[in-house]
């Protein structure tokens, strides 16, 4: 059964980024082909997407907060705040660099392209740090 693709959908998805579900993440949201890009990275496929996830929030703690969520037929655009702490320090982090124990956050937006209710492409992009 295809499920609907709203508000809750998205919050669902967030959540489950930021408890760190990567697997779960992953096998829920995104088609096996998946293409997930940011400034940085291109992966492809759920073994690639998985791999970023798990070691981009290796030593660091990353929570995603949106704040606007926009829903039309086929892809979803949000506005989110990236919160990241890290557990060392981390000069070269892929986002902004990051000291052990401090926060940055910097405003993010993603465009999600669907396939049903899949992720088929993931656009992540990102401006100057909020704090």
């Amino acid at each position: 059964m295809m499920r609907q693709i709203n508000e809750a959908y998205w919050h669902d998805y967030y959540n489950t980024h930021n408890n760190r579900h990567f697997d779960d993440l992953v096998a829920r949201f995104f088609a096996e082909d998946a293409v997930f890009e940011n400034p940085k990275v291109r992966a492809v496929g759920h073994p690639q997407i998985l791999d970023f996830f798990t070691h981009s929030n290796q030593d660091v703690h990353i929570k995603l907060v949106p704040h606007a969520i926009i829903i039309n037929p086929g892809v979803t655009a949000t506005e989110l705040d990236c919160v990241m702490q890290a557990q060392r320090d981390l000069p070269e982090f892929l986002i902004a660099p990051l000291k052990k124990g401090g926060e940055v956050t910097v405003r993010m937006a993603a465009v999600y392209h669907l396939s049903e209710d899949l992720i088929s492409r993931a656009g992540i992009y990102w401006g100057q740090r909020v704090k």
